[in-house]
């Protein structure tokens, strides 16, 4: 009788361990069950569970169009009367250097200083002019700006309306004026730029002459 019960036990407990593992390999799939010791398939599981997280769209990273800003507009330059033109020095400068006078966009004033200017370097560009020597630079250039709207032009130069600054770090005086519905600007060295120091400067400036560009012909 025993030996039946033991005989019938084992069965038993034969059948439950085989529909156990029927139940296991059914409900976990065999593709999940991982070799912990085997890193290949560790790092399959990790890619695995990562593409299961739901993904962020991308942000969109690139900044938007920058709208142009807009050309600069110019005032046309007055152009003096051709009679106001510094014949005398004029005729007197290199002819390379009035050539390159002649293709300036503004009116050129140029110092009254024969042996000065015609050591002058001087370039002609699409809305400028500058003249260079050691001791100074000079350049004029098309208005871009209304000036009386500017709080900086606040002084005095040669009648008109300019503006006069000094840097002692830099020993510099710089002059600013409005002229022929231009801009001028000189630079040149002041030493220690103290109140003395700007009348050498405002003497160059004031005894700057007329002598041409691209429209002096037009002057009336």
């Amino acid at each position: 009788m025993n030996r039946k019960i033991i005989i019938i036990l084992v069965v038993v407990i034969a059948l439950l361990g085989f529909g156990a593992q029927l139940y296991f390999e059914d409900f976990y799939h065999p593709s999940t069950l991982v070799d912990t010791s085997n890193k290949s398939q560790l790092g399959q599981v990790r890619d695995w569970m990562r593409s299961l997280i739901p993904k962020s769209e991308p942000e969109n990273t690139i900044p938007p169009p920058v709208e142009p800003l807009p050309p600069l507009v110019y005032d046309p330059p007055k152009w003096p009367a051709s009679s106001t033109i510094d014949w005398n020095l004029r005729n007197q400068l290199p002819k390379e250097l009035v050539e390159k006078i002649d293709q300036s966009p503004v009116p050129v004033l140029l110092p009254g200083d024969l042996e000065v200017t015609k050591k002058i370097r001087f370039f002609s560009y699409e809305d400028s002019f500058l003249a260079n020597l050691d001791a100074f630079s000079f350049a004029g250039e098309k208005l871009d700006f209304d000036p009386s709207q500017s709080p900086y032009y606040t002084d005095t130069v040669r009648g008109k309306i300019g503006r006069i600054t000094g840097s002692g770090e830099k020993g510099t005086v710089i002059i600013f004026w409005i002229e022929n519905n231009s801009t001028y600007e000189l630079e040149t060295g002041c030493g220690m730029c103290d109140s003395r120091s700007v009348a050498p400067a405002m003497e160059l400036v004031n005894n700057l002459k007329y002598v041409g560009g691209s429209g002096w012909n037009d002057g009336k």
